[in-house]
Protein backbone atom coordinates (compact mmCIF):
# COMPACT_ATOMS: atom_id res chain seq x y z
CA UNK A 1 0.00 0.00 0.00
CA UNK A 2 1.61 3.68 -0.97
CA UNK A 3 1.06 6.07 1.23
CA UNK A 4 1.50 10.35 0.78
CA UNK A 5 0.81 13.21 2.36
CA UNK A 6 -0.34 16.80 2.00
CA UNK A 7 0.11 19.47 4.90
CA UNK A 8 -2.21 22.27 5.32
CA UNK A 9 -2.18 25.75 7.57
CA UNK A 10 -5.73 26.61 8.29
CA UNK A 11 -6.30 30.37 9.42
CA UNK A 12 -8.38 30.54 12.74
CA UNK A 13 -10.87 33.01 13.22
CA UNK A 14 -10.48 32.57 17.15
CA UNK A 15 -8.49 30.60 19.68
CA UNK A 16 -9.69 27.08 19.47
CA UNK A 17 -9.14 26.09 23.19
CA UNK A 18 -8.16 27.80 26.67
CA UNK A 19 -4.79 27.36 25.90
CA UNK A 20 -4.44 27.94 22.06
CA UNK A 21 -1.96 31.10 21.58
CA UNK A 22 -1.87 29.74 17.55
CA UNK A 23 -3.05 32.00 14.62
CA UNK A 24 -3.11 28.57 12.30
CA UNK A 25 -4.24 24.94 12.65
CA UNK A 26 -1.08 22.92 11.13
CA UNK A 27 -1.94 19.50 9.75
CA UNK A 28 -1.61 16.96 7.20
CA UNK A 29 -3.94 14.84 5.01
CA UNK A 30 -3.03 11.41 4.33
CA UNK A 31 -3.61 9.26 0.84
CA UNK A 32 -3.33 5.63 1.03
CA UNK A 33 -3.49 4.09 -2.34
CA UNK A 34 -3.16 0.16 -4.18
CA UNK A 35 -3.47 0.23 -7.54
CA UNK A 36 -6.12 2.77 -8.89
CA UNK A 37 -7.67 2.65 -5.52
CA UNK A 38 -6.91 5.28 -2.94
CA UNK A 39 -8.59 7.02 -0.16
CA UNK A 40 -8.05 10.08 2.57
CA UNK A 41 -8.32 10.58 5.54
CA UNK A 42 -6.75 14.03 8.21
CA UNK A 43 -4.35 14.00 10.59
CA UNK A 44 -5.08 17.31 12.66
CA UNK A 45 -2.64 17.32 15.79
CA UNK A 46 -3.34 20.39 18.69
CA UNK A 47 0.27 20.65 20.45
CA UNK A 48 -1.22 22.96 22.88
CA UNK A 49 -2.74 20.22 24.29
CA UNK A 50 -0.07 17.81 24.51
CA UNK A 51 -0.08 16.22 20.78
CA UNK A 52 3.09 16.36 18.60
CA UNK A 53 3.66 18.48 15.41
CA UNK A 54 2.38 16.52 12.34
CA UNK A 55 5.87 15.89 11.00
CA UNK A 56 6.48 13.99 14.29
CA UNK A 57 3.32 12.21 13.80
CA UNK A 58 4.64 10.86 10.91
CA UNK A 59 7.86 9.74 11.73
CA UNK A 60 7.03 7.79 15.19
CA UNK A 61 3.45 6.46 13.45
CA UNK A 62 1.44 6.98 16.69
CA UNK A 63 -2.29 6.61 17.11
CA UNK A 64 -3.36 9.64 15.61
CA UNK A 65 -1.28 8.24 12.13
CA UNK A 66 -2.42 4.94 13.15
CA UNK A 67 -6.10 6.25 13.46
CA UNK A 68 -5.95 8.23 10.11
CA UNK A 69 -4.50 5.64 8.12
CA UNK A 70 -7.44 3.36 8.86
CA UNK A 71 -10.26 6.21 8.12
CA UNK A 72 -7.94 6.56 5.02
CA UNK A 73 -8.54 2.52 4.01
CA UNK A 74 -12.43 2.98 4.65
CA UNK A 75 -12.67 5.93 1.96
CA UNK A 76 -10.18 4.06 -0.84
CA UNK A 77 -12.39 0.74 -0.45
CA UNK A 78 -15.67 2.94 -1.17
CA UNK A 79 -13.76 4.79 -3.78
CA UNK A 80 -12.60 1.57 -5.54
CA UNK A 81 -16.57 -0.02 -5.17
CA UNK A 82 -17.73 3.61 -6.02
CA UNK A 83 -20.03 3.63 -3.00
CA UNK A 84 -20.59 6.85 -0.79
CA UNK A 85 -20.09 6.60 3.08
CA UNK A 86 -22.31 9.78 3.49
CA UNK A 87 -25.86 9.54 3.88
CA UNK A 88 -28.58 12.82 3.31
CA UNK A 89 -29.09 12.77 6.77
CA UNK A 90 -28.67 16.00 9.28
CA UNK A 91 -26.68 15.97 12.40
CA UNK A 92 -28.11 17.73 14.96
CA UNK A 93 -24.61 20.00 16.85
CA UNK A 94 -24.23 22.18 19.78
CA UNK A 95 -23.49 26.15 19.31
CA UNK A 96 -19.94 26.24 19.93
CA UNK A 97 -19.20 29.71 21.86
CA UNK A 98 -15.00 30.30 22.05
CA UNK A 99 -15.51 33.99 23.02
CA UNK A 100 -18.32 33.91 25.76
CA UNK A 101 -17.54 37.29 27.05
CA UNK A 102 -19.17 38.90 23.58
CA UNK A 103 -21.85 36.25 23.33
CA UNK A 104 -25.55 37.14 23.40
CA UNK A 105 -26.91 34.20 24.97
CA UNK A 106 -30.47 36.16 25.40
CA UNK A 107 -30.45 35.32 21.69
CA UNK A 108 -33.89 33.60 21.33
CA UNK A 109 -32.66 31.34 18.79
CA UNK A 110 -30.96 29.41 21.22
CA UNK A 111 -33.77 28.46 23.13
CA UNK A 112 -34.70 24.59 23.19
CA UNK A 113 -31.07 24.31 21.88
CA UNK A 114 -27.40 23.04 23.37
CA UNK A 115 -24.70 25.55 23.66
CA UNK A 116 -20.77 24.88 24.07
CA UNK A 117 -18.67 26.93 25.92
CA UNK A 118 -14.81 27.18 25.84
CA UNK A 119 -13.86 28.08 29.51
CA UNK A 120 -10.59 29.31 30.93
CA UNK A 121 -9.80 30.83 33.73
CA UNK A 122 -11.34 34.07 33.44
CA UNK A 123 -13.86 32.24 35.71
CA UNK A 124 -15.95 35.24 37.64
CA UNK A 125 -16.69 36.27 34.12
CA UNK A 126 -18.39 32.77 33.41
CA UNK A 127 -20.32 32.68 36.73
CA UNK A 128 -21.85 35.91 36.20
CA UNK A 129 -22.81 34.79 32.72
CA UNK A 130 -23.99 31.34 33.65
CA UNK A 131 -25.60 32.78 36.96
CA UNK A 132 -27.92 34.69 34.73
CA UNK A 133 -29.08 32.41 31.54
CA UNK A 134 -32.67 31.65 31.75
CA UNK A 135 -34.77 29.93 29.53
CA UNK A 136 -35.03 26.28 28.11
CA UNK A 137 -31.00 26.44 27.00
CA UNK A 138 -28.73 23.51 28.13
CA UNK A 139 -25.23 24.51 28.51
CA UNK A 140 -21.62 22.22 27.80
CA UNK A 141 -18.55 24.13 29.29
CA UNK A 142 -15.07 22.76 28.11
CA UNK A 143 -12.04 23.83 30.50
CA UNK A 144 -9.82 21.57 28.46
CA UNK A 145 -7.92 20.86 31.81
CA UNK A 146 -6.80 24.81 32.37
CA UNK A 147 -8.10 25.06 35.88
CA UNK A 148 -6.70 23.66 39.22
CA UNK A 149 -8.63 22.01 41.43
CA UNK A 150 -9.00 24.58 43.98
CA UNK A 151 -10.25 27.03 40.93
CA UNK A 152 -12.51 24.49 39.58
CA UNK A 153 -14.31 23.96 43.17
CA UNK A 154 -14.62 27.75 43.73
CA UNK A 155 -16.17 27.94 40.10
CA UNK A 156 -18.93 25.33 41.10
CA UNK A 157 -19.15 26.84 44.63
CA UNK A 158 -20.04 29.96 42.70
CA UNK A 159 -22.64 29.05 40.51
CA UNK A 160 -26.28 29.33 41.62
CA UNK A 161 -28.65 26.00 41.84
CA UNK A 162 -30.35 27.60 38.63
CA UNK A 163 -27.54 27.60 36.49
CA UNK A 164 -26.43 24.31 37.56
CA UNK A 165 -29.34 22.87 36.26
CA UNK A 166 -28.38 24.28 32.69
CA UNK A 167 -25.33 22.62 33.03
CA UNK A 168 -25.67 19.32 30.84
CA UNK A 169 -21.87 18.19 31.98
CA UNK A 170 -18.35 19.95 32.30
CA UNK A 171 -15.46 18.74 30.06
CA UNK A 172 -12.16 18.09 31.45
CA UNK A 173 -12.21 20.90 33.76
CA UNK A 174 -9.14 20.27 35.88
CA UNK A 175 -6.15 17.30 35.01
CA UNK A 176 -7.66 13.70 36.30
CA UNK A 177 -8.33 13.14 40.40
CA UNK A 178 -10.72 10.69 41.18
CA UNK A 179 -11.45 11.51 44.24
CA UNK A 180 -12.28 14.91 43.32
CA UNK A 181 -13.96 14.28 40.08
CA UNK A 182 -16.26 11.53 41.68
CA UNK A 183 -17.47 14.16 44.46
CA UNK A 184 -17.89 16.73 41.71
CA UNK A 185 -19.26 13.95 39.31
CA UNK A 186 -22.05 14.36 41.88
CA UNK A 187 -22.94 17.83 41.61
CA UNK A 188 -22.22 17.99 37.91
CA UNK A 189 -21.99 16.03 35.65
CA UNK A 190 -18.49 15.63 34.35
CA UNK A 191 -17.30 14.52 30.23
CA UNK A 192 -13.89 12.84 29.47
CA UNK A 193 -11.55 13.46 26.36
CA UNK A 194 -8.12 14.73 27.42
CA UNK A 195 -6.95 12.56 29.86
CA UNK A 196 -4.29 9.75 30.75
CA UNK A 197 -6.03 7.72 33.20
CA UNK A 198 -7.49 4.50 32.50
CA UNK A 199 -11.06 3.84 31.56
CA UNK A 200 -11.65 1.52 34.79
CA UNK A 201 -10.73 4.07 37.12
CA UNK A 202 -13.70 6.48 35.56
CA UNK A 203 -16.57 4.46 37.05
CA UNK A 204 -18.65 7.16 38.70
CA UNK A 205 -15.84 10.05 38.08
CA UNK A 206 -17.47 10.85 35.16
CA UNK A 207 -21.03 10.19 33.01
CA UNK A 208 -20.07 11.45 29.12
CA UNK A 209 -17.37 10.24 26.99
CA UNK A 210 -16.03 13.17 24.39
CA UNK A 211 -15.39 10.59 21.25
CA UNK A 212 -13.67 12.69 18.49
CA UNK A 213 -13.75 9.74 16.00
CA UNK A 214 -11.53 11.19 13.73
CA UNK A 215 -8.78 10.29 16.84
CA UNK A 216 -9.88 7.08 18.49
CA UNK A 217 -12.20 4.25 17.06
CA UNK A 218 -16.28 4.78 16.76
CA UNK A 219 -18.11 2.94 19.58
CA UNK A 220 -19.47 -0.14 18.82
CA UNK A 221 -18.60 -3.42 20.02
CA UNK A 222 -14.82 -3.35 20.65
CA UNK A 223 -15.34 0.16 22.68
CA UNK A 224 -17.18 -1.59 25.75
CA UNK A 225 -18.27 2.59 26.07
CA UNK A 226 -21.12 1.81 28.69
CA UNK A 227 -19.42 0.03 31.17
CA UNK A 228 -17.73 2.96 32.16
CA UNK A 229 -19.87 5.85 30.81
CA UNK A 230 -23.54 6.41 30.55
CA UNK A 231 -23.55 8.66 27.69
CA UNK A 232 -21.76 9.70 24.77
CA UNK A 233 -20.99 13.08 22.41
CA UNK A 234 -19.49 12.83 18.68
CA UNK A 235 -17.57 15.42 18.00
CA UNK A 236 -15.00 17.23 15.44
CA UNK A 237 -11.15 17.53 16.34
CA UNK A 238 -11.27 21.00 15.26
CA UNK A 239 -9.97 19.65 12.29
CA UNK A 240 -9.69 19.76 8.21
CA UNK A 241 -12.93 19.63 6.52
CA UNK A 242 -11.16 16.17 4.93
CA UNK A 243 -11.15 15.12 9.21
CA UNK A 244 -14.46 16.66 9.52
CA UNK A 245 -16.36 14.75 7.06
CA UNK A 246 -14.88 11.34 8.37
CA UNK A 247 -16.34 12.14 11.50
CA UNK A 248 -19.84 13.66 10.69
CA UNK A 249 -20.56 10.18 8.60
CA UNK A 250 -20.15 8.52 10.99
CA UNK A 251 -22.09 10.64 13.94
CA UNK A 252 -25.02 10.44 11.08
CA UNK A 253 -25.34 6.64 12.53
CA UNK A 254 -24.15 6.98 15.87
CA UNK A 255 -25.04 9.68 17.18
CA UNK A 256 -26.93 9.64 20.25
CA UNK A 257 -27.43 13.29 21.23
CA UNK A 258 -26.45 16.55 20.18
CA UNK A 259 -22.91 16.37 18.50
CA UNK A 260 -20.28 19.16 17.84
CA UNK A 261 -19.07 19.20 14.47
CA UNK A 262 -19.89 23.15 13.76
CA UNK A 263 -16.38 23.57 13.56
CA UNK A 264 -15.90 25.07 10.02
CA UNK A 265 -16.35 28.38 10.65
CA UNK A 266 -13.37 28.38 13.45
CA UNK A 267 -11.32 28.16 10.25
CA UNK A 268 -11.07 30.89 6.64
CA UNK A 269 -12.72 29.59 4.61
CA UNK A 270 -11.22 26.64 1.78
CA UNK A 271 -12.31 25.19 -1.48
CA UNK A 272 -13.32 22.39 0.72
CA UNK A 273 -15.80 23.98 3.08
CA UNK A 274 -18.69 23.84 -0.04
CA UNK A 275 -18.95 20.24 0.71
CA UNK A 276 -21.35 20.49 3.90
CA UNK A 277 -24.54 22.37 3.99
CA UNK A 278 -25.51 24.04 7.48
CA UNK A 279 -29.20 24.55 8.64
CA UNK A 280 -29.38 26.70 12.09
CA UNK A 281 -27.11 24.19 14.27
CA UNK A 282 -27.86 21.33 11.93
CA UNK A 283 -25.43 19.96 9.56
CA UNK A 284 -25.24 17.84 6.26
CA UNK A 285 -22.77 17.01 3.23
CA UNK A 286 -24.11 18.91 -0.10
CA UNK A 287 -25.36 17.33 -3.03
CA UNK A 288 -21.73 17.47 -4.71
CA UNK A 289 -20.37 15.51 -2.19
CA UNK A 290 -23.11 12.96 -1.77
CA UNK A 291 -22.98 12.41 -5.13
CA UNK A 292 -18.88 11.21 -5.29
CA UNK A 293 -17.40 8.05 -3.97
CA UNK A 294 -16.21 7.65 -0.81
CA UNK A 295 -16.13 10.91 1.19
CA UNK A 296 -16.13 12.82 -1.76
CA UNK A 297 -14.33 15.89 -2.06
CA UNK A 298 -12.71 14.25 -5.14
CA UNK A 299 -12.63 17.72 -6.99
CA UNK A 300 -10.59 19.78 -4.86
CA UNK A 301 -8.56 16.49 -3.49
CA UNK A 302 -7.08 15.75 -6.87
CA UNK A 303 -5.62 19.52 -6.57
CA UNK A 304 -3.62 18.74 -3.87
CA UNK A 305 0.74 18.01 -4.55
CA UNK A 306 0.70 14.96 -2.69
CA UNK A 307 4.58 13.96 -1.50
CA UNK A 308 5.62 10.02 -1.21
CA UNK A 309 6.47 8.25 1.79
CA UNK A 310 6.66 9.42 5.40
CA UNK A 311 9.05 11.51 7.01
Amino acid sequence: MKIQYAPYSLKKKTRTNAKDGGTNQEGVLIKVSRGKAWGVADLSPHPELGDLPWQKQLIKKGPLYKRAIVLAQVDMIARRDTKSLLLNRWVKNNYLVTDYKNFDFTDPMYLGHTIKIKGDQSIEDLVKILNFISGDIKIRLDFNCSLSLTLFQVFLDALTPSALKHIEYIEDPTAFNLVHWKMWNKIVPLAWDQQKARAPFLINAADYKIIKVTREPEPGLKWNLLSTFKHYTLTSAMDHPVGLAHGLRIAQKLAKNESGFLTLDLYETTPFHRYFIQKNNELNFSNEALLDAGIGMTEELDKLRWTDGAL
